[in-house]
């Protein structure tokens, strides 16, 4: 199904001129109770909304990936289809976290991308008609490259030509990036199925050799127009450090309303990041009541406003990991925070084979996850979706079937 999108160069550089000027000057019956004055979804006391996964996509490179086939999602690794977002709903979750490469391009002179912008659109398609509402983060774009993600692989699976990080040090990179936020938060304007929207997915100035607060200065900044474009968007905004929660304290308070803290968490990080070949280090004895009292800290450096934990997840290796999801989860749904773990698989196999390290779904669940996701999700509400969008979603059955 290709879709349409008003997304023109004018457009995007009215986008991008508006932020440099800002630069320049400095579901089911049961609802939960809105936060005061913005969107249901997240409450900043209450109990739990949104329960899923992530999942993470990178534009594919035909160097380092090999050919993506005829579908047009194919250009993204790994892929996805529709029955992925079905049986991610079908486990009870009403959540997709999307981290999706931006819809500019990253080098000069940072056009826009149609068909990520394509892309998008269809995946939202798919996430509406499994049932589930999602958030949209922006993991690159003008002047950030996929690969600051993996900088400590550089010249292994990829040249380490492929960093890309000025968007921490040009001011043109930095009002591109604006600019196309503030497209991205026109376009998902108005989309029940779109919870909320990260303009930059785990920030990382200080891998670059830059003050943190440079995200903060250049956040701020564009939040205004995002907000303009599209008044009703929860705007999800991560701190410095990938995301860490012990840097709330760099982002000072918002300067327009709509905002959740959106965090990862991956601690004790010799635990949930340990080689499969390691000796096995082991889960804390009190890791529950750190875990909980570290929670609680990060709610009190948010300020009072929402809190998201957009990723967290330990490798499916890891000793006594059963433990680890039940700790993680049960404070979540005790401080009543809206939680995507990481990571959700996708059809693509050869993939998947080789980068399962932290996923769920497969055999090897934990089976005290899927009892507690089981138990907390089953009353989750949903957004709209009909019978005609699901079936034309699904793969036809061939004549007779």
């Amino acid at each position: 199904m290709k879709l349409k999108t008003n997304i023109s160069r004018r457009s995007v550089l009215a986008g991008a001129g508006a932020v440099a000027g800002l630069i320049g000057n400095g579901c089911s019956s049961a609802q939960p109770s809105p936060a005061p004055g913005f969107s249901p979804l997240w409450p900043v006391d209450g109990r739990t909304v949104l329960r899923g996964a992530t999942l993470v996509q990178r534009i594919r490179d035909s160097q380092i990936d090999g050919a993506g086939g005829d579908n047009q999602l194919r250009f993204l690794i790994p892929h996805y289809e529709y029955a992925d977002f079905e049986a991610l709903a079908g486990t009870g979750a009403n959540l997709v976290n999307l981290s999706l490469p931006g819809l500019w391009q990253s080098q000069a002179p940072y056009a826009p991308d149609p068909q990520m912008i394509e892309a998008l659109l269809q995946t939202l398609e798919m996430c509406r008609a499994a049932g589930l509402f999602a958030t949209i983060g922006f993991r690159t774009g003008p002047g950030r490259s996929e690969f600051v993600f993996h900088r400590t692989s550089a010249d292994t699976w990829f040249p380490a030509s492929l960093i890309n990080d000025e968007i921490w040090r040009r001011d043109e990179a930095q009002a591109a990036w604006g600019g196309m936020c503030v497209e991205a938060a026109g376009l998902l304007a108005g989309r029940t199925e779109v919870a909320g929207f990260t303009p930059m997915v785990e920030p990382e100035p200080e891998m670059a050799g830059v003050a943190a607060d440079v995200w903060a200065d250049m956040c701020w900044q564009m939040t205004p127009a995002i907000r303009a474009s599209a008044p009703d968007l929860p705007l999800l905004v991560s701190p410095p450090g990938f995301g860490n929660p012990s840097r709330l304290d760099t982002m000072g308070m918002p300067n327009i309303e709509g905002v959740v803290w959106n965090v990862h968490d991956y601690s004790p990080f010799n635990y949930t990041h340990q080689p499969e070949s390691g000796p096995g280090i082991a889960l804390p004895e009190n890791d529950g009541m750190m875990f909980a009292q570290r929670l609680a800290g990060t709610k009190r450096l948010g300020g009072g406003l929402p809190l998201y934990m957009g990723e967290f997840g330990a490798v499916r290796w890891a000793p006594d990991s059963q433990t680890y999801w039940h700790n993680r989860i049960s404070a979540f749904e005790a401080a009543g925070i809206n939680w995507g773990a990481f990571r959700w698989p996708s059809s693509e196999t050869v993939y998947e084979a080789g980068d399962d390290n932290f996923t769920l779904g497969r055999q090897d669940m934990p089976a005290a996850l899927a009892a507690v996701w089981a138990a907390r999700s089953r009353f989750s509400h949903r957004p709209a979706s009909g019978r005609a969008q699901r079936q034309a979603l699904r793969p036809r059955q061939a004549a007779g079937d």
